[in-house]
């Protein structure tokens, strides 16, 4: 295996042979990296999360020149690229952290950072609103669905004081799909 040079966040396809990180996919076996998303010129994919079923990845887009984020999802071949939300801060910039699926793929959830707590919001991966979902906390960041959607793990604090949660049905009910 050979080193690929990205550093950040990266996807573990359900395979386990595919790792999507940046804009690219690496091939376990063979070592193949092969680009199959690049950002616009003034934004840099800063995070992603794959889909449940493998077949979508979420990204964070960030402009820093014109400070703004977009969350969006592109297919794995690089089709069907669709911004959700862009945020524009108003004055600190960070607002966007973290994605995460919802497991039937119908939602992507991310971290807003609000002084002095920051919130878990979700927007459908198809387009529409993004709604809050009720969850917050102090310097919340990293989070993580289980795969039937009823735990929420995240971390929360500062370095020096560090925090893991991992919460019971706190989030919306997931609704069945026809």
């Amino acid at each position: 295996m050979r080193s690929v040079g990205f550093r950040g966040p990266f996807s573990l396809a359900p395979d386990d042979k595919t790792i999507y990180i940046g804009g690219a996919r690496l091939n376990l076996s063979t070592g193949d990296l092969t680009r199959f998303y690049t950002p616009p010129d003034s934004f840099h994919l800063t995070g992603s999360s794959l889909s449940p079923d493998g077949k979508t990845l979420a990204m964070m887009l960030t402009a820093w020149e014109k400070p703004r984020q977009q969350v969006a999802v592109v297919g794995i071949d690089g089709g069907g690229f669709r911004q959700l939300i862009e945020a524009v801060p108003p004055e600190r910039f960070v607002p966007i952290l973290s994605l995460a699926w919802s497991p039937d793929n119908r939602w992507v959830y991310f971290v807003r950072v609000k002084e002095p707590e920051s919130e878990l919001w979700r927007v459908p991966a198809a387009g529409g609103t993004a709604e809050y979902t009720g969850v917050s906390a102090k310097s919340l960041k990293h989070i993580h669905l289980s795969a039937d959607g009823t735990k929420l793990a995240f971390t929360a604090g500062r370095r020096a004081n560090p925090e893991l949660w991992v919460l019971e049905n706190v989030l919306p009910a997931l609704k069945a799909s026809r």
